[in-house]
């Protein structure tokens, strides 16, 4: 069910970014993963997850995602941020997923109105498995006492507090396989009242997953109406035409005795120079949110023949129909398990030491990613504060002097020397801020070895680093086996400089190290 759920938005032209799953699959207490998505679920003590989210990452890469979680298993939130959503000057969006279940008794749900429908002052949108039936969603069926007890609640602090209903009414959402019972509407779905302006659709036309729940479509206006440029592909860097420029581009030196913004000014042009003939001769990565290499034309038309059984399964009540999509389903599934095991059983042939832990990974699993769940910290700036204050302690500011000097124990920068850091350095060592990768700027020094000299030996003529050169991304990690994570210090964080900064420092490294040598500071071994 979960591969056909994602399967069944292969063919749209504008696939979904966000999922909200309702009691998902759980194996060893981890989520499936999927290509291209990144799951957030919450991790209550004793307590399988009960709501999912799974976020594009291409959306993650143009707006801040926070997973909010109160300790609850059946309850999550995500808070998207960007500094002009929708087009306006709007910055937070909620979506609230639950999943309620009857609690003590017939009236009664798990989750209460208060916290299923919250007051908010900006667009927020719920969505959840209420089981609950309202007259609102269904005006066709016919109602006992107990059942409008039960959902009069949610309805009620709806229009109290200015949610809107986005189903349909009179869609059923929910169909039983067995036949048993009758189609109903239970999966719900509210808008607020800042969020109703930019709703467009709420739609159940996509194939069936065979679930009883049939999946949900609800399109909003683009959260992000500008978003950013796609990351450079530079693996397929136009080498032939880049070459001959980078062997033109000549970078003059600073003046004699520049000042602080002067330097600065300098490096900042010449560098975001290179930068940009480097992009411009650079194609954009072309994101794709899944790959099969173990699907077949004979999958697909099962595909289509379940889909289409099932469809018209849910409209007939002719039982040899509901046998039919069931005999269906089952071939479908079988079919599918057939070429994942073969897929498998190759792969593992043909492991390698470097590929066995992408082999382990594939079969134990990979936990969903806790997030720093601070009690002071509720929003994305006070949780990058908190983490900002905890790992990195404020420094006094260096003294600089107004006019930069030449040090006159500095030796030039030799094009040996970059050589020998560029050698050190690691093709799959991740990036910084500027995505340039360490093999670029192999291609660049072999290409041209002049321009990395000229540009980074004014820096140690000078002994000054530019602020621009200290910028740096922060990847938080999760540490395992801690007790909870609402600390700080359950977390560590990984940071990725520049690639052009940790060349010039493994050449000072290197200079250093030759000096503490040369100086006996170090023992011989």
């Amino acid at each position: 069910m979960f591969l056909s759920l994602f399967n069944s938005f292969a063919s749209a032209k504008n696939p979904p970014l966000i999922f909200c799953l309702q009691d998902p699959p759980v194996w060893r207490n981890r989520l499936p993963s999927h290509s291209g998505f990144t799951s957030f679920a919450p991790s209550a003590t004793g307590r399988r997850p009960q709501v999912a989210f799974y976020v594009f990452r291409s959306l993650i890469d143009m707006t801040t995602i926070t997973p909010i979680f109160t300790g609850r298993s059946d309850v999550a939130t995500l808070e998207i941020t960007a500094p002009s959503l929708f087009g306006t000057t709007i910055e937070r969006f909620h979506i609230i997923n639950c999943y309620s279940v009857w609690g003590k008794t017939i009236t009664e749900r798990t989750v209460a109105p208060a916290l299923a429908l919250p007051l908010s002052s900006f667009p927020t949108l719920v969505v959840e498995d209420f089981n609950i039936h309202h007259p609102s969603a269904d005006p066709l069926r016919k109602y006992n006492s107990s059942e409008l007890k039960a959902s009069f609640p949610y309805f009620s602090r709806a229009s109290e507090f200015g949610y809107t209903l986005l189903n349909i009414p009179g869609v059923h959402t929910r169909f039983p396989i067995e036949g048993s019972s009758r189609s109903s509407v239970l999966d719900l779905a509210f808008a607020s009242s800042d969020l109703v302006p930019f709703f467009q659709e709420w739609a159940t036309d996509l194939p069936s997953t065979g679930s009883d729940h049939v999946p949900i479509s609800i399109r909003l206006a683009h959260p992000i109406t500008s978003p950013p440029p796609l990351a450079p592909n530079w693996v397929r860097t136009d080498s032939p035409h880049l070459e001959p420029q980078l062997k033109k581009t000549k970078i003059p030196p600073p003046s004699a005795l520049p000042t602080k913004h002067a330097f600065e000014e300098w490096f900042d042009v010449h560098l975001g120079t290179l930068i940009e003939l480097l992009k411009i001769h650079t194609p954009s990565c072309r994101p794709s949110i899944r790959a099969k290499p173990w699907w077949s034309r004979l999958l697909s038309t099962l595909r289509k023949e379940f889909h289409s059984s099932s469809r018209k399964a849910r409209t007939s009540d002719d039982p040899q129909d509901r046998v039919i999509a069931k005999l269906s389903k089952q071939g479908y599934f079988k079919a599918i398990k057939a070429p994942k095991a073969h897929h498998w059983k190759s792969f593992l042939a043909d492991a390698t030491p470097r590929t066995i832990w992408t082999a382990k990974k594939f079969a134990v699993g990979r936990v969903a990613p806790r997030f720093p769940n601070l009690p002071d910290a509720t929003s994305p700036q006070e949780v990058n504060q908190a983490l900002l204050c905890h790992f990195f302690l404020p420094k006094p500011l260096p003294i600089v002097p107004s006019i930069l000097r030449p040090y006159k124990g500095s030796d030039p920068l030799l094009p040996g020397e970059i050589t020998a850091a560029l050698r050190k350095c690691s093709f799959s060592s991740a990036p910084g801020p500027d995505t340039i990768p360490y093999s670029v700027w192999k291609r660049v020094h072999l290409t041209a070895p002049q321009l990395l000299r000229d540009l980074l030996g004014p820096l140690l003529n000078l002994s000054y680093h530019p602020v621009s050169m200290k910028k740096a991304n922060g990847i938080v990690l999760d540490k395992p086996g801690k007790p909870s994570y609402d600390s700080p210090a359950s977390f560590r964080v990984i940071v990725l400089l520049q690639t052009i900064s940790k060349i010039l420092e493994r050449v000072v490294a290197s200079r250093l190290s030759l000096t503490a040598r040369t100086l006996k500071l170090v023992h011989s071994n």
